[in-house]
This record gives structure tokens, C-alpha cells and sequence, in this order.
């Protein structure tokens, strides 16, 4: 900065401006400026003083003209950052309530989804309800992972018994009394399950 470059010459003395000192006084001696009864600075150094001030004083103005602009420079781009973050809060603000909103519009209370379930929940309670008012008692409902399995070994262990009966009645085939045992097998075992969701 040119305020900084200033000074800095200002207050580096080399030897020249020493040696420069040291004859201008040998020349003010010779000619007793100032006389030795003076107990004030000669010309020469109040120029030189003078100068200085006039050095220091620049310098200080350039410093104070810096740091205001310093200062202008921190409150605009402060002005800016507060912007920028408010607008974009703004604006993430509005991109917030427009999912709540598109949410609400597919999940919602008013959305057909939830009209749709709320439809099926007010169907089920009702069946729920009668078959309740059925059974007169609370409904239980176990559900066993092996259920299905249990059917499937139900029905196949139909199948020699079945099987034997086609042969002996009908006396078909083994491979086709195989197929009838165990489709007879299946039914069996489905009729069973239907009667007992029945009962």
C-alpha cells in the first residue's frame, strides 16, 4: 500500500541521508548557524522536523482512509453473507412447506390414499365386528409359520390311502391312481380348512 511504502522510506536512514546530515551541520558550524547562545533548532532542522510531520501526517491520513475502506468493504460484504443467507433460508423455507405440501396432497387426510384406507379400515372393523357378534366370544387369531407346510404333508400322506381305494374300486391305472389319491388328498384337506375358518 502506498501509505506503507511512504513511511518506510521515511524511516529508513541510510548512510548517504547520515552523511548528507553531517556536512549540512559542518556548514551551519563554520558559519555559527545556530549561534551557541541560540537554544533553538536551526532552519535546517526545523525543515527537516517539519518534513517529517508532513511525512507522518500523510501516513496517518493514508492509514485512516485504509481502515475506513477496510471497515466499508467487511460491512458490505457482511451485508452480502446476511443476504445470501437469508434468501436462501427463504428459499428453502418455500421448497420445505411445498413438500409438506405435495405430502400431505398424497398422504394426507384429504389425499384418496388415506379416504381409501380409512374406507377399507371402517369395512374391516365392521366385519370385525359381526363376526365378533358371531362367535360371541373375542376373536383369536394365531398364525403358525408351519400352517401351510402342515397342509401340504396332510394332503401327501392322503395319497396311500386314497390311492389304495382307487386301485381296489376302480382298478385303474397306479399312475393315474396316484394323481386322483392325491388331488382327493387336497380337497380333504382344503374342505377341512374352510370349515374351520367357518367355525
Amino acid at each position: 500500500m502506498e501509505f506503507r511504502s511512504a513511511i518506510s522510506r521515511t524511516l529508513q536512514l541510510d548512510d548517504s541521508d547520515y552523511s548528507r546530515f553531517l556536512r549540512k551541520g559542518e556548514t551551519d558550524g563554520k558559519k555559527n548557524i545556530p549561534s551557541a547562545k541560540t537554544r533553538t533548532l536551526g532552519a535546517y532542522e526545523k525543515s527537516i522536523i517539519a518534513k517529517k510531520k508532513s511525512e507522518w501526517q500523510k501516513y496517518d491520513r493514508g492509514f485512516n482512509k485504509e481502515i475506513t475502506t477496510l471497515e466499508t468493504k467487511i460491512d458490505e460484504n457482511r451485508h452480502s453473507i446476511e443476504t445470501a443467507i437469508s434468501n436462501e433460508i427463504e428459499d428453502l423455507s418455500v421448497e420445505q412447506q411445498a413438500e409438506e405440501e405435495n405430502i400431505e396432497n398424497e398422504l394426507g387426510s384429504s389425499s384418496a390414499k388415506f379416504n381409501y384406507l380409512e374406507t377399507k379400515l371402517s369395512e374391516v372393523s365392521d366385519d370385525l365386528s359381526h363376526i365378533k357378534s358371531l362367535l360371541k366370544r373375542p376373536l383369536e387369531i394365531k398364525y403358525v409359520q408351519v400352517y401351510i407346510p402342515l397342509l401340504i404333508a396332510l394332503s401327501i400322506t392322503e395319497i396311500p390311502v386314497n390311492q389304495s381305494a382307487f386301485q381296489l374300486f376302480f382298478g385303474s391305472q397306479p399312475g393315474i391312481s396316484y394323481i386322483l389319491a392325491f388331488a382327493i388328498g387336497i380337497m380333504f384337506v382344503f374342505f377341512a380348512h374352510v370349515c374351520g375358518d367357518y367355525i
